[in-house]
């Protein structure tokens, strides 16, 4: 989740710039305001995920153990890893 929210911060850098570049560019300090907003964006969104991931994993162990969502069932055949026999 960590990794996840990393990279919707990183995607979220171009949005951010774009949508807020009018007031970003106001200030006189613009490269402070940009600094924060390429190194923090990506951070803030790992810290995000993470506590998503704390905060749902409870929550989805009730659920698969109340609930049979993950159980196969069936016939299943064993492939042999033949270099004869492409598929």
């Amino acid at each position: 989740m960590a990794l996840v929210g990393f990279c919707a911060g990183v995607v979220a850098i171009p949005i951010i710039m774009l949508t807020q570049a009018d007031k970003l560019f106001e200030d006189t300090f613009w490269f402070v305001a940009f600094l924060f907003t390429f190194v923090g964006a990506p951070i803030v969104g790992a810290v995000n995920g993470v506590l998503y991931g704390v905060l749902g994993y409870p929550i989805y162990r009730w659920i698969t153990r109340r609930f049979d969502v993950h159980t196969y069932t069936g016939e299943f055949a064993i492939l042999s890893n033949d270099d004869a026999k492409e598929i």
